[in-house]
């Protein structure tokens, strides 16, 4: 079966090939880390579906995985903490694990990346692994540090603006496929 190289440099030109078959993507870029998750799914459907090739899909997959795990820190445990009167129980613990996991996770991630391209020996900007690795470094000395008992929920709370800047730059960071 032969197959039509097309190159996409953003997630719409991803989607325009919805209605087409064979094809050999080249994915150039994206315009951020943001819609990564969903150009994943979209490429990964038409993959399996056998109408397309992608060999990026592998490092989209990472990248989609980051931005799961900053989508869940931002819109769903971030405003755990700042209920008025949190304490280290109930939601709030469950929430402050749940920041450590996927702390841990976005450190697993940048390693995985940096990984990806020591394999293949190839160039990359570092840049968004780093960004990754610097977001998963902050939310997980932070969890550590109300969890141990160094610090309480408010001194938590007040760093939760300090910490939204990290996670929208790393999301709103464009990505060069090498």
């Amino acid at each position: 079966m032969d197959y039509e190289s097309i190159c996409c440099y953003n997630s719409a030109d991803v989607q325009a090939l919805q209605a087409r078959s064979n094809l050999f993507v080249d994915l150039v870029s994206l315009e951020s880390v943001r819609v990564a998750r969903e150009t994943y799914a979209l490429l990964g459907e038409m993959v399996a579906l056998r109408s397309c090739l992608c060999t990026e899909l592998d490092l989209l997959s990472l990248l989609a995985g980051v931005a799961l795990e900053l989508r869940k820190v931002k819109q769903d445990l971030f405003p755990r903490f700042m209920v008025q009167d949190a304490n280290l129980d109930g939601a709030v613990l469950e929430a402050l694990l749940l920041l450590k996991h996927s702390a841990i996770a976005l450190l697993h991630l940048a390693e995985a990346i940096k990984e990806r391209f020591e394999e293949q020996d190839e160039s990359f900007d570092d840049v968004i692994r780093r960004l990754v690795y610097g977001v998963g470094v902050s939310l997980k000395d932070i969890a550590d540090k109300v969890l141990n008992g160094g610090h309480k929920i408010v001194w938590l709370q007040a760093r939760v603006t300090c910490l939204l800047g990290p996670i929208n730059s790393l999301l709103a960071t464009p990505v060069r496929f090498p």
